[in-house]
């Protein structure tokens, strides 16, 4: 009886064009059934904007709730232009989709739908065990105008074993964990629509958050060459990255909107040829955003009210985890490199059903890695070294981070590291009323300048200080620098004051920089003592996981103050004196290496420092110009003992210098394998260099002495070179003990003297 009536009471709800219902569900084996509703509920006419309430259970077992947009307007324009009003309105699909019951909160999949008039909730999979293989999420649906509205969203929180399945890369154009999820989203949808008996033209809206909105992403796609709806709406946050397709940005009305800091949407990594369907917008970084503050303080705004507590940036953790994705990136350049010696080892590592022991699950995979090379096996006890440094940095209760306010002491490590992947902190830069060109579309570049020595850097822009570090890493101050920024904006209204700061940290001899790519600025640097100071620059942008390699500056310096003068993305000068001198100068371009960063920053044993690479790089400088001086002198002295009528100069005048130059690069090569093993590319170039003056040496001996013998011996260096090159520098056999180095110089050795045994070589009677 009671079904009926209410049955009733809908018709002639419809019929008059308010009232709603709210629909109630009875779990069976992880999906809900759908029964006619028993109470009802306002149904918003059209035009309106409800504001539904939302609560979700976020990091550490907090309840968090916030009002979300609806109107049944928002679909009534087309998917390809975007719209604020429904990202907000999509956040509250995804939020409503998330499951809290280990937070003592019940399922709110019924809350923003039922709110919002949608029809036959339904709700599946979140009664299931999880594993890497399942899905959860919820669909519903309306009648707005002369379509039906179907709405849908993955569970994107509380999942707990599905992250297995965010591991899964595998070695296909789709990420296979996400490409799964999106299949049993798919089958669920068209099963929806077939058991209802949905006829007539039909919308699509999927909304979803991380993993939630990588499934979203591909259904997107799938359901929008389907051809089965007029439209497809998909608005999805903090989106890993799903496909290799080619025609991936070709697919309108899919937005992606990330974090530029949030490591997530960086993986899998776009080296290895992955993005997302649809347009990416990116929300706002202190690294590229000259804007930052200004939007960081209307933020505040928004978290105050969400979180009751502040709105946090992390530009540190930032770019520890980004240097950690860097790190992963050259250890395994493809894909296909990931899945034959990492995946299977992460993957059964992640037992936990959150983040928070991310760095102790990456640390314990790393030392489990099996079937690696000696190089991989170096690289892998430098991530090892880096992350315990990382345990034990945010660990400290003396931290810099605490003090520098980029870290909660009542929140944990896992939510602390993934701040900016937080729900929290999207719902903070969405409803933060920031404009959208400022919020969306900001600038995606900025510069990181890394200078080693003894030095304090200060950094300048238009006359004004932005910021400052010293060599101890205590942050400079400067006549005025206490103003309350919150006072000066204590409204929205304000936000036109322009506030300027940029980031900038300080490990052990090394400064890091990240300046917003969008203007110019006066980097003062002040040194201490004679140094020999280095610094490089990349670009870095959220759209790729490497940015763009600048080159590598070398330079003697006195005590001092010196400007580099950087000029949004032009090439860096070099140092400008202001007082102090610059008795040296190098400039080249080399390979940029996380690995060698890491390595630094950790402090580890056997491991070159910056210092070392500068003293050796100064060192073979030195010696090749006295060697080409020497050369030069034998020369002049030659030429004017054949103008006398003299005899040529003996064969040791040609060959010394040759073989000083050999066992230079001998050396070189032995020292970098040893304590730069993982840096394969630098001891490549020092055995390449080392062949080369080899081959010189021959080809000088083939000149003088024009024998058969003398052809020969130049071909054999020139094969053995070639096998040295692409054979044995890139196999398994190449290592880093002693032993092996010492026979790998005997055979350099060897080489040498047999080029040099082809000058007392003569021709047969």
């Amino acid at each position: 009886m009671k079904r009926f009536l209410a049955t009733v009471f809908i018709v002639v709800s419809f019929v008059f064009c308010f009232a709603a219902r709210s629909v109630r569900a009875e779990e069976v084996s992880g999906t809900t059934e759908i029964t006619a509703p028993s109470e009802a509920a306002d149904i918003t006419a059209l035009s309106e904007t409800a504001d539904i309430t939302v609560p979700f259970a976020s990091a550490g077992g907090k309840i968090l709730s916030w009002d979300f947009p609806y109107s049944d307007s928002l679909f009534l324009k087309p998917s390809a232009v975007f719209s604020e009003d429904l990202t907000k309105a999509s956040m509250g699909l995804m939020i409503s989709a998330f499951y809290g019951a280990d937070e003592g909160l019940e399922p709110q999949y019924e809350t923003y739908l039922g709110g919002a008039g949608f029809q036959d909730i339904y709700a599946f999979g979140y009664g299931e065990e999880t594993s890497k293989d399942t899905l959860a999420g919820v669909i519903g649906w309306k009648q707005v105008g002369d379509f039906i509205l179907i709405a849908a969203s993955p569970r994107g929180s509380g999942y707990e074993k599905e992250w297995a399945g965010n591991l899964e890369v595998g070695a296909e154009e789709r990420h296979v964990g996400f490409s799964n999820g999106a299949q049993i989203l798919e089958r669920e949808l068209l099963s929806y629509i077939e058991r209802l008996g949905l006829s007539g033209p039909k919308k699509l809206w999927l909304s979803g958050f991380s993993r939630a909105a990588a499934v979203s992403n591909l259904t997107a796609a799938d359901m929008k060459d389907s051809g089965l709806f007029e439209d497809v709406f998909a608005y999805l946050f903090g989106v890993p990255r799903t496909t290799q397709a080619a025609d991936h940005a070709e697919y309108t009305g899919i937005y992606n909107i990330c974090g530029k800091d949030d490591p997530v949407p960086q993986v899998p990594m776009e080296s290895w040829g992955y993005n997302r369907y649809g347009q990416d917008l990116y929300t706002p970084s202190v690294e590229t955003d000259s804007r930052y503050f200004n939007m960081a303080i209307l933020a505040e705004y928004v978290s105050s009210d969400l979180t009751g507590d502040q709105f946090i940036y992390s530009p540190d953790i930032s770019y520890y985890l980004h240097m950690i994705l860097e790190f992963l990136n050259e250890m395994f350049p493809t894909n296909q490199d990931y899945v034959d010696k990492f995946q299977d080892t992460l993957m059964s590592m992640w037992t936990e059903e959150d983040p928070d022991h991310i760095l102790e699950i990456l640390m314990e995979a790393a030392a489990n890695l099996r079937g690696l090379d000696q190089r991989e096996e170096s690289s892998a006890h430098i991530l090892i070294d880096y992350l315990s440094m990382l345990i034990g940095e945010f660990t400290s209760e003396d931290s810099a981070l605490y003090t520098g306010g980029q870290w909660n002491p009542r929140q944990g490590i896992g939510e602390n590291m993934l701040r900016e992947h937080m729900p929290y902190t999207y719902v903070t830069w969405v409803f933060s009323g920031i404009p959208e060109e400022d919020l969306y579309h900001g600038a995606n570049l900025s510069r990181r300048l890394s200078l080693y020595g003894d030095i304090d850097v200060e950094v300048w822009r238009d006359g004004v200080f932005l910021s400052g570090r010293d060599a101890e890493g205590e942050e400079i101050y400067k006549e005025g620098d206490g103003v309350n920024y919150f006072d000066i904006l204590d409204s929205p209204e304000n936000y036109d004051y322009y506030i300027q700061k940029v980031y900038i940290i300080r490990h052990g001899n090394e400064t890091v920089l990240n300046l917003p790519a969008d203007g110019s600025y006066d980097v003062l640097v002040r040194t201490h003592g004679v140094n020999a100071l280095v610094y490089y620059d990349v670009f870095c942008t959220p759209d790729k996981t490497f940015g763009i390699p600048g080159k590598m500056h070398t330079q003697t310096v006195s005590e001092g103050e010196y400007h580099l003068y950087v000029d949004a993305a032009e090439d860096l000068p070099g140092l400008r004196t202001e007082t102090g001198g610059i008795t040296s100068a190098v400039r080249t371009a080399v390979d940029y290496s996380p690995t060698f960063v890491m390595a630094n920053e950790s402090g580890r044993s056997r491991f070159a420092t910056m210092d070392d690479v500068i003293g050796l790089a100064l060192f073979a400088i030195l010696a090749i110009v006295l060697t080409l001086l020497v050369c030069l002198v034998i020369f002049i002295v030659h030429s004017v003992k054949v103008k006398r009528g003299k005899g040529p100069f003996s064969s040791w005048f040609v060959i010394i210098p040759h073989l000083i130059l050999i066992a230079l690069f001998i050396i070189l090569n032995s020292y970098v394998t040893y304590y730069l093993f993982s840096i394969d590319s630098v001891r490549k170039i020092l055995a390449l260099l080392a062949f080369a003056f080899i081959i010189l040496l021959a080809v000088r001996g083939l000149i003088r002495r024009k024998t058969g013998w003398n052809a020969v011996i130049l071909t054999g260096l020139v094969g053995a070179a070639a096998i040295d090159f692409f054979f044995y520098q890139r196999s398994h056999l190449v290592t880093s003990s002693v032993a092996a180095l010492i026979i790998y110089a005997c055979c350099l050795a060897l080489f040498a003297a047999l080029a040099a045994w082809s000058f007392f070589l003569k021709k047969r009677a």
